[in-house]
């Protein structure tokens, strides 16, 4: 993605200098003038957006991701999760990010690959972005406080 965010980059400010050259050749008038200054005004405004951006593509150089297990059904459940993240709530888990989220989800399943498929699976279900330990005495139960408020 660095790559083809570079070149695209590229393309940008090799626009930006035809463009530069387009106006140069142009009849100079004070309406050309309030051109140029409304084009360089956008200009600088898309290139701040593109150093904020710029953060998103490459911050740091990713970490190797390993699982705690090698479990084929909590791997699948696992990417399951990272997709529903990001289509549900926005959210992108990057390589630190799921480092220690796959550390903590182990962790909480007391290293048993089928309990974490399930504490996965309960988070999906109900909604939520975060995965827990679920309280045994709410697993079974409706949510009534959610379904009767749900602005709770």
């Amino acid at each position: 993605m660095k790559q083809q965010w570079d070149k695209t980059y590229e393309s940008l400010v090799y626009f930006k200098d035809e463009l530069e050259t387009y106006f140069s050749a142009l009849p100079q008038s004070a309406s050309l003038k309030k051109m140029q200054n409304k084009v360089n005004s956008l200009w600088k405004e898309a290139i701040a957006n593109i150093r904020e951006f710029d953060k998103f593509v490459s911050p740091v150089s990713p970490v190797e991701i390993l699982f705690p297990d090698k479990n084929e059904k909590f791997i699948n459940t696992w990417n399951f999760y990272k997709e529903y993240l990001s289509e549900q709530h926005g959210i992108t888990m990057r390589s630190r990010m799921e480092t220690k989220a796959l550390k903590l989800l182990w962790e909480l399943a007391e290293e048993d690959p089928i309990k974490a498929v399930e504490y996965l699976n309960y988070a999906m279900a109900r909604g939520y972005r975060n995965f827990f330990k679920p309280d045994p005495n709410q697993k079974n139960k409706p949510d009534e406080e959610r379904s009767s408020n749900p602005f709770a």
